[in-house]
Parts: C-alpha cells; sequence; structure tokens
C-alpha cells in the first residue's frame, strides 16, 4: 500500500514539474502571425516581435502583450485584439475587431530579442545594473 502511494505521489509531482515547465515557455522574440478574418481559410502573414517589456510591434503597428496560464494576448493601440494558447514556439486563436472576428496562429522564427532580455537580468532574474 505504501509503494503504491508513492509512486501515486511521485507520478503527480511529475505531473505538477511538467506543467510548470511547459507554462514557461519563452515568449519574447519575434514570429510569423498568420490571421484570417472570417476564418474562411485565407491567412495573410504579418512578423510581429514580442519584447520583454510587454509591448510588441509589426511593420506598421504596435500595442502590448501579457501572457497567464499559456493564454496569449496581445492588444493593438487601435483596440482590435488577438488571444490564444502558447505552447512550445506555437501560438494559436482568435482575434476581434470592432465587429470583424477571425483566426489565427503564430510560429517562432527568432529569440534574439529573448537573448537580449536575458542577458539584461542576473541570476535573480531582477535586471542588471
Amino acid at each position: 500500500m505504501k509503494v503504491s502511494m508513492i509512486k501515486s505521489v511521485a507520478l503527480v509531482c511529475s505531473l505538477v514539474i511538467a506543467g510548470m515547465v511547459s507554462a514557461a515557455v519563452p515568449t519574447v522574440g519575434t514570429y510569423s502571425l498568420n490571421y484570417d478574418w472570417g476564418c474562411d481559410g485565407s491567412y495573410s502573414t504579418s512578423s510581429i516581435t514580442l519584447s520583454a517589456d510587454g509591448t510588441f510591434n509589426t511593420s506598421s503597428y504596435s500595442g502590448t502583450w501579457t501572457e497567464n496560464n499559456q493564454t496569449l494576448t496581445f492588444v493593438f493601440q487601435s483596440g482590435t485584439y488577438y488571444t490564444g494558447y502558447h505552447t512550445s514556439k506555437a501560438v494559436v486563436g482568435v482575434q476581434k475587431a470592432n465587429s470583424l472576428d477571425g483566426c489565427f496562429y503564430m510560429l517562432q522564427t527568432s529569440t534574439t530579442t529573448l537573448k537580449q532580455a536575458q542577458e539584461s537580468l542576473d541570476a535573480d532574474g531582477m535586471k542588471a545594473e
């Protein structure tokens, strides 16, 4: 009985740890943003860079982004927002602008910004002076 209880606890602990590891997906970086207003299969593509300070830029627009429990949300200055599930180097979700709805996916293409952000932090995750 004790052995099976220990195995069960070990399994639960490993699942929790695995969940924490997957939740710590690097978000900062450059992505290929593929979006489809109307979700009819006709995607357009743009590059989007998520910066460590919680802002993002595309070739023409900017805004802010947040991530909580692997849900990435970014909001353009116009109020248009995208929200989706983030795992590994991909995000899949939906977007909304006024009366328009759409679908999107993004694939990470670069972590240059991530590397720059890591270099500016000390071992405790505090901004290096």
